[in-house]
């Protein structure tokens, strides 16, 4: 008479060691998933901030390129001068928000809520008449990005411009 053998398969003992090692990697590896969404969602809301503080950056350089009679207010945090169209143009910082205003129109939002302007400061150098020197403005601009949240990213930006009109 021939015994069968009950030795094929695994034993309980060996299937919960396997399954109790499956879940551990497992769980170690959500944790890495969940750090990799974090720093997606940390780096996008950085790269949205930067680029709407490049485009105040740049809209303000370009209007003091072109502009004249330079004048600075509130402690320098308050740029008024004369545009290439002979309008008054004026940028300051509201609530967070950097604004422009054109003649008498009213402020204009320049960058987004969710970038918070923490500083801006203007800095002229021989805009005086007569000087003989050719006036310089510095922007200097501070923010973070996604102001509130434990992403919250500070960046600094500055930039100088020398407007192509002579100084007269």
């Amino acid at each position: 008479m021939k015994t069968l053998n009950h030795k094929k398969g695994f034993t309980i003992i060996e299937l919960l060691v396997s399954v109790s090692i499956f879940i551990i990697v497992v769980f170690f590896s959500l944790g890495s998933v969940v750090v990799i969404f974090s720093s997606n969602r940390k780096s996008e809301n950085l790269r949205v901030s930067v680029d709407n503080a490049n485009f105040a950056m740049e809209t303000m350089a370009r209007d003091i390129r072109f502009g004249k009679g330079f004048d600075c207010t509130s402690g320098c945090t308050e740029l008024n001068f004369t545009g290439s169209n002979s309008t008054d143009i004026s940028y300051k910082v509201d609530n967070g928000i950097i604004k422009k205003e054109v003649g008498t129109g009213g402020y204009l939002p320049l960058t987004i809520e969710k970038y918070n302007v923490e500083t801006l400061k203007f800095s002229l150098s021989g805009q005086a008449s007569g000087d003989n020197t050719q006036p310089l403005v510095t922007i200097y601009l501070k923010g973070n990005a996604s102001p509130g949240t434990k992403e919250a990213t500070v960046f600094d930006m500055q930039t100088t411009i020398s407007p192509r009109q002579q100084d007269s």
